[in-house]
């Protein structure tokens, strides 16, 4: 009896004790992240946000024509406490990150003891959700959504998706207040569709999460939560209202909007490339090495890759949809995980086919069902092993101890890639040496920075990896091209060879004749030079 009591005593300690686990290793592993910079996208932000003569200006320009308004809101309370501090928008950045992963931590926790497992984790539930919500947070593959600033957008929508689900778990299981807990689900559903376009999967992954685990497939159980799918489906109305009531972004006419390879590419071509894409998402989850901020990801040619990619990658889809079918739990997490890359990574070309902060959600399905999968192995190898208890609680917590010490390492040195602008392009070019994007963008960042001598290397290094411009060329390059002249102009303007920057300025508007930008870089050099045209 009192080993009984003893044994609950330190199961009550423990459960206390993993959401401050979770917390401190979070920290830990975005501490050093509070040392970076704003980036790319995040200078069009704070651009945004100083644009008013005032508090109210600001606010009222950020907000009109918005589609994302929930997080525009966050940027601009960030901007009024701390002004352009980046240490303070990263702060918000993890602390949503780890509002996220205790959510992640409460619904694995919750599923795990719901009758449909008939109590078989209820001792296990607390330690496997521990260990899925704290190698989620501290995993090198989420530093992209999280370290970069304004990738808030992903971080406050999967942020709300989960609330959702929590929610409605919690209204489903709950004795009382059920309806409370379902408008709480709603209101999260519809907040984060002011959070980003994604959302749009919300009502559909409660839904199977409901025919899973919920209603056991019944549809009367369904239509009894009536309100709670109506209030859900209100929410896409909102994003289709948000949508149609934002501002069109419009095309830059500057070459330095680079087109990427995908103009013009069709869904069909797009969708081939995303196999290949997806299969090294799965890659990135298992083995986080090798990441790039700016991958190079030409469109897929029909080959042996291509089709062993759309093998695995259709064979898993076709078994995810059969395991959701037969309600099977381990359908869920494959199920979360193709549901939320559906909007990007399916038939719909985007002008990046691979990011890594796609994957901030999708990557909880990957790790909640290794660890499931993985405690299962080991209480069957243990039970053949005759192994005791407290043995088996040796092995997983080492285990566990281990891949979490190794993530919190490689997170750490994550970030560091994220402290400066040309770090980031560097190792964009380490993880894909054909980057030319990336040849761009440090010799840019080198140039901005008074290394001129660098740059020019940098710059020589690109003309001399891009390919000939003629007129079928793809627009991708052609816009290289341009912009490297361009940026080789301004350097010898700098250096007072004007003859040099007009050349330089006279090659790229050779390639694309109608950059603004680039015109008057050339009419500033012929001014130097005395001459009136």
């Amino acid at each position: 009896m009192r080993n009984d009591q003893g044994r609950a005593s330190w199961n009550i300690v423990l459960n206390r004790m993993f959401p401050l686990a979770i917390i401190a290793l979070a920290v830990v592993a975005y501490a050093n992240s509070f040392r970076g910079v704003f980036l790319y996208d995040d200078t069009d932000m704070l651009r945004r946000l100083c644009s008013g003569v005032s508090s109210g200006d600001s606010l009222r320009k950020i907000m009109h024509g918005s589609s994302r308004p929930v997080v525009d809101l966050t940027f601009f309370l960030n901007y009024l406490a701390g002004n352009v501090r980046p240490a303070d928008y990263h702060a918000v950045n993890i602390l949503i990150h780890v509002l996220t992963a205790l959510l992640l931590f409460g619904i694995v926790k919750m599923t795990l003891r719901l009758p449909v497992f008939a109590n078989r984790f209820e001792q296990a539930a607390p330690g496997i959700a521990f260990v899925s919500a704290a190698l989620w947070a501290c995993h090198p593959l989420v530093t992209a959504a999280v370290t970069y600033i304004v990738q808030r957008y992903e971080c406050m929508m999967g942020f709300f998706l989960l609330l959702t689900l929590y929610c409605t778990i919690r209204g489903a299981t709950a004795i009382r207040g059920a309806a409370g807990w379902h408008m709480a689900a709603v209101i999260a559903c519809v907040a984060g569709m002011g959070c980003k376009e994604v959302m749009i999967v919300a009502p559909v992954a409660v839904l199977l999460y409901d025919w899973i685990f919920l209603s056991k497939g019944s549809v009367k159980v369904l239509l009894g939560r009536w309100g709670l799918y109506l209030g859900l489906i209100f929410g896409w109305l909102f994003l289709t209202a948000l949508l149609a009531y934002s501002k069109p972004t419009g095309d830059n006419p500057s070459v330095y909007t680079l087109a990427y390879v995908w103009k013009g590419v069709s869904p069909i071509s797009y969708l081939a490339t995303e196999m290949n894409v997806i299969l090294r998402y799965l890659r990135l989850a298992v083995c986080p090495t090798g990441l790039c901020f700016d991958y190079w990801w030409p469109p897929a040619q029909l080959g042996l890759r291509l089709v062993l990619s759309s093998t695995i990658i259709g064979g898993l889809a076709i078994v995810t949809a059969l395991a959701v079918f037969r309600k099977r739990a381990w359908g869920y997490p494959l199920a979360w995980f193709f549901l939320i890359l559906a909007p990007t990574s399916s038939f719909i070309p985007r002008p990046d086919p691979i990011v890594e902060y796609r994957m901030y959600l999708p990557l909880m399905g990957i790790v909640v069902l290794l660890v499931s999968i993985s405690y299962v192995a080991l209480q069957n190898i243990a039970a053949r092993l005759n192994l005791s208890g407290k043995i088996r609680g040796i092995v997983a917590g080492g285990v566990s101890s281990g891949l979490l010490a190794l993530l919190v390492a490689l997170t750490i040195a994550r970030n560091e890639v994220y402290r400066s602008e040309e770090s980031i392009w560097k190792s964009s070019i380490a993880g894909s040496p054909d980057n030319l994007k990336a040849y761009v963008g440090l010799g840019a960042v080198l140039l901005s920075t008074g290394k001129n001598d660098e740059a020019r290397e940098c710059f020589e290094e690109t003309l001399a990896r891009c390919p000939a411009v003629t007129e079928p060329t793809q627009y991708y390059f052609k816009a290289v091209k341009a912009m490297t002249h361009n940026n080789l102009g301004v350097l010898m303007f700098r250096k007072g060879k004007y003859q040099e920057a007009e050349k330089h300025f006279r090659e790229s508007l050779g390639v694309i004749p109608d950059a603004k930008d680039v015109q008057d870089n050339l009419a500033r050099a012929l001014k130097m030079q005395g001459k009136s045209e």
